[in-house]
């Protein structure tokens, strides 16, 4: 929520958001997925390099000199603005109606304070090439050696299950589907949602790169039906994808139901965690800005009697700012996880 709302985070924010991140679990007892410490280990990564430079120019000209230029990924950038400004698939989301639209891409942008935790533009040649890299084991194909075996091969060790048959390594995922090993580790922002595979046994790698919010349910489809055609495995993977677009729609439909679209209302906010929000009428309805970008919104009555400003623009949607009143002042409350932000309305 402060990525989206506040969308002015820096490598400061970073830290201090990483020290007050508290354990809820034994170490490597279960799986947290946490964006602050593969952030964090990065930019140390990035300063050990290059000390000389500031942590985020330290991290980029790292990768660059130490992954993307051996493994010759040359349209690979950490910049959202030179990806877009290049020849590129625009990210793409279901609107309020689920008609599927150019989402709000820009909105990614705000993640570039976090970005060693995975925020490189790339294309499927680019991606496919850190993927033979995986399978040939650090050896380069002109035969050079990249990176030891040992340290490369590391990364694949299990450190935290991820249910029977997975586990978390290092950077990587691993599975095993019918006594097959193969790893794995996806990524998801705005519009755009992949996945990268590898089987070592053999010797095959595969790219996904979607270019809308609904390609993230073609990720577990995808290797199913690589592994189906590798080792004659029952075919699931279509039906998978049919149940999956399915269940989508139906999800849309039922949400959509609740709605009212265009909202009307009128509020201006400020949150002390979130920044401020300035909410306009218009014949069009309610939009919101947080003087970087624009959204509409919708509104949905609740069964406990409120009413929630909702979300509707394609790529955000579906957040919800419930209505209130709080000390004589109109505001919203935005609950996300475990964390609750409070928006009270300004003269």
């Amino acid at each position: 929520m402060r990525w989206y709302l506040t969308y002015r985070l820096s490598y400061r924010d970073l830290v201090e958001h990483l020290a007050q991140t508290e354990p809820t679990s034994k170490f490597g007892e279960t799986f947290q997925y946490n964006n602050l410490m593969a952030a964090a280990a990065g930019y140390i990564g990035g300063h050990i390099a290059h000390p000389e430079l500031e942590l985020g120019a330290a991290y980029d000209k790292t990768m660059q000199e130490k992954v993307f230029t051996p493994l010759g990924m040359k349209s690979t950038t950490l910049s959202l603005h030179k990806a877009l400004a290049g020849n590129h698939a625009g990210g793409h989301a279901a609107d309020i109606d689920g008609h599927l639209s150019l989402a709000l891409v820009q909105v990614n942008d705000a993640f570039n304070f976090e970005r060693p935790a995975g925020a490189a533009w790339a294309s499927a040649v680019d991606v496919i090439k850190y993927v033979d890299n995986e399978l040939r084991e650090g050896v380069l194909p002109n035969g050079e050696r990249y990176i030891t075996a040992a340290n490369l091969l590391a990364r694949r060790q299990p450190n935290v299950p991820l249910g029977e048959d997975g586990f978390y390594g290092m950077g990587l995922m691993g599975q095993k589907t019918a006594d097959v090993q193969w790893y794995h580790h996806g990524g998801d922002l705005i519009g755009y949602h992949s996945d990268l595979y590898f089987i070592p046994g053999a010797q095959i790698g595969a790219v996904l790169l979607t270019n809308t919010d609904s390609g993230a349910a073609m990720r577990g489809p995808f290797i199913r039906r690589l592994l189906e055609l590798l080792y004659d495995g029952k075919p699931e993977a279509e039906e998978t994808v049919k149940a999956s677009a399915a269940a989508i729609k139906a999800a849309v439909i039922a949400e959509r139901k609740q709605l009212v679209y265009p909202a009307d209302p009128k509020i201006a906010s400020t949150s002390e965690d979130l920044g401020s929000m300035v909410f306009t009428r218009s014949p069009r309805g309610l939009s919101g800005s947080n003087g970087v970008w624009s959204i509409t919104f919708a509104t949905k009555a609740n069964p406990d009697g409120t009413v929630s400003l909702v979300t509707a623009s394609p790529g955000l949607t579906g957040l919800e700012f419930v209505v209130a009143n709080e000390g004589g002042k109109r505001a919203l409350v935005v609950r996300y996880g475990q964390h609750v932000y409070r928006y009270t309305e300004t003269p």
